[in-house]
């Protein structure tokens, strides 16, 4: 019993049973590496900024690291901060005070 466990240990892995797993390492790495950008984006934006958006810096960092514990949650926190979160405060920073005029 103990021989054929260790001799079924010892079979080299093909070529495709390495890519197949390096594809599925891949995949999975992909809502952490979300969050990490976006917590070190916002932790990356200066302080005036986040004083002059309607956001605050330390409840987005605290989403972003409560999102990594459930994966799911963790791709929605990180890619709505990506994609609008961000966009806001790279416009701030950049310049654009069309936030705060209004339209009439």
């Amino acid at each position: 019993m103990i021989a054929a466990l260790v001799q079924e240990a010892i079979e080299p892995f093909s070529v495709s049973d390495v890519l197949v797993e390096s594809v599925v390492v891949l995949f999975l790495l992909i809502p952490i590496s979300l969050s990490i950008w976006a917590f070190l984006d916002a932790v990356h934006r200066p302080r005036w900024v986040w004083a002059m958006s309607d956001r605050r810096q330390l409840v987005w960092l605290v989403m972003i690291i409560m999102g990594v514990i459930t994966m799911i949650l963790g791709i929605i926190v990180s890619v709505f901060y990506l994609v609008m979160v961000r966009r806001e405060l790279r416009s701030i920073e950049n310049g654009n005070m069309d936030l705060f005029t209004s339209p009439g």
